[in-house]
């Protein structure tokens, strides 16, 4: 599939996702484009607009990685244990993986949609989809910190320095860091 093609596909994903959902796509640290994001604002978002695409995709799109994983999981330090260990306590993450190994253990390979993917490992069920199903799919982090942290993870997926809100309309809103609420991912 072509780039270009790949791009229109994820823009009307998530403009799909946004219609039917009635959420909408947060930009972030709007430089140097802020006149063609107000002229793409002054009507109703196109998924087809050529600028949009280009926008979307020089701005808000990171290309999967071609490099290998850079996991905690794969090297499990001594260090990394607390990091990790939501995965046998009760917080409710090991029944959802289940579940998801459950639905999706004999599905081809999909295409998922992860709001919120903090730093690409860690709470992630997508990441079993990616690396045991070959599924491939868009990371959504607003979070500044975390989604350069989640780059550093070398995922196969699409990322995006963007978040999911509750409107129907393009927004701003003030996040609280992850890490300022005391949940540091060992980073």
């Amino acid at each position: 599939m072509r780039p270009v093609r790949k791009v229109k596909l994820l823009v009307s994903l998530l403009l799909a996702l946004a219609a039917t959902t009635s959420m909408a796509l947060i930009f972030f640290s709007i430089t140097g484009r802020g006149d063609l994001l107000e002229a793409l604002l002054e009507g109703p978002l196109d998924a087809a607009d050529p600028r949009l695409l280009h926008l979307v995709r020089d701005r808000y799109l990171v290309a999967p990685a071609s490099a290998k994983y850079n996991l905690k999981e794969d090297y499990m330090l001594p260090v990394d244990q607390p990091y990790l260990s939501y995965r046998n306590s009760t917080m409710g993450w090991e029944k959802l993986h289940r579940l998801v190994v459950t639905l999706f253990d004999q599905q081809p390979p999909g295409f998922f949609v992860e709001a919120g993917a903090l730093d690409g490992e860690y709470l992630s069920n997508t990441l079993y989809l990616e690396g045991k199903k070959n599924w491939t799919g868009l990371l959504v982090e607003p979070d500044a910190e975390m989604f350069t942290c989640l780059l550093e993870k070398n995922r196969k997926a699409w990322a995006s320095h963007s978040c999911l809100a509750t409107t129907n309309y393009p927004s701003k809103v003030m996040l609280h860091g992850f890490l300022l609420l005391g949940l540091d991912t060992g980073q």
